[in-house]
């Protein structure tokens, strides 16, 4: 139709021309006439290109709605949804996707390996021998007897010794004896196993 209007359009306008300069009635008659063609089909296409532009207005429009998730805010514009009605949305639209499809949770219990609890023993304490100690100012003495402090014999100097040796011999025998167990525990221990 555009089309149509804009041909009568340049026809009428080389017409009215024509008729212009050479003066004949008819032709300018006619030259008027198509000329108020031209004027009607810019009017049309002005028009169509209006409807044109609504249109494409009305498509951005709606592709911004869908895009952006807007709703209406009762006041004849648009808002976006709150947090509360998102989480709703999406909640629902959980429930039909997966409602159906609930993991069952036997089979994933069995595949996982069954970790046996390692026990470790404790090792065993060797008796202290219990010193008792002499009042203040007073050192205890082979046989019992309590003396000054000032008067250390050579035999309650090495009493303190073979202490002191025994000891330090019980202290290495203890440490020696946990470290064999650690080992003989690392030993036993299943492939596969955290120790």
């Amino acid at each position: 139709t555009i089309t149509l209007w804009l041909f009568l359009g340049a026809f009428g306008v080389h017409r009215f021309y024509l008729g212009f300069w050479k003066t004949g009635l008819a032709q300018l008659a006619l030259g008027i006439l198509t000329y108020f063609d031209v004027l009607i089909a810019n009017i049309a296409t002005v028009i169509w290109y209006l409807g044109d532009m609504c249109m494409l207005c009305w498509l951005i429009n709606k592709a911004t709605i869908r895009k952006y998730d807007l709703i209406p805010n009762g006041r004849g514009g648009w808002r976006t949804k709150s947090l509360e009605e998102h989480s709703e949305e999406w909640m629902a639209k959980a429930m039909v996707k997966y409602g159906a499809k609930q993991p069952d949770a036997q089979p994933a219990a069995q595949s996982m390996p069954t970790m046996q609890p390692v026990v470790t023993q404790q090792p065993m304490m060797m008796p202290q021998p219990m010193v008792q100690s002499p009042p203040p100012g007073m050192v205890p003495m082979q046989g019992g007897v309590a003396q000054p402090a000032g008067q250390m014999s050579d035999a309650h100097f090495q009493q303190m010794m073979q202490m002191q040796q025994l000891q330090f011999s019980q202290q290495m025998a203890m440490q020696g004896l946990q470290f064999s167990q650690q080992m003989a525990m690392q030993g036993r221990q299943l492939p596969g196993q955290m120790p």
